[in-house]
């Protein structure tokens, strides 16, 4: 009996386990070739230089990320993006796989790049509420911002 009972929960466990796991994907992944085929459609004319901030998985080690870059420990993406930004026959396509730490990124960069980026363009693809923030600060920074919901 107790055998049964030890077997039951172990398999409740790893049920659970795997439940879970399942839960903390942040979103599904969309090609990268979709993204960049709906940025085109977007803007035919134009350049497009892809900058990508990835995110760690799990449901901590991203809120660590953010919280990285918004105090200013992190700053290897937010410098790509303003190297990026400098380029002014370039629009700079912006992805990342998790919307509070692309958003974060992409602020540092437009505040602290400021005087840099003055006249570049951007398309952020992706969410959140971040999005009114974004705009007014590129606004403040003269960059032109576009966004884009993920492709399907």
């Amino acid at each position: 009996m107790q055998s049964k009972l030890t077997n039951l929960m172990t398999l409740l466990l790893a049920t659970a386990l795997l439940a879970l796991s399942a839960c903390a994907t942040n979103k599904t992944a969309t090609l990268p070739q979709n993204i960049l085929a709906a940025a085109q459609e977007k803007a035919p004319n134009e350049q497009l230089d892809i900058v990508y901030i990835p995110a760690p998985p799990g449901f901590i080690a991203p809120r660590l990320v953010k919280n990285e870059v918004v105090d200013k420990v992190d700053s290897a993406k937010v410098v790509d993006l303003i190297t990026t930004l400098t380029v002014k026959s370039l629009t700079a396509l912006v992805i990342g796989n998790n919307d509070a730490i692309t958003a974060a990124t992409v602020s540092r960069a437009l505040v602290e790049g400021k005087e840099k980026i003055a006249g570049s363009k951007m398309i952020y693809v992706g969410g959140g509420d971040e999005l009114p923030s974004l705009s007014k600060l590129a606004s403040n920074a003269n960059v032109s911002i576009e966004f884009m919901n993920e492709p399907k």
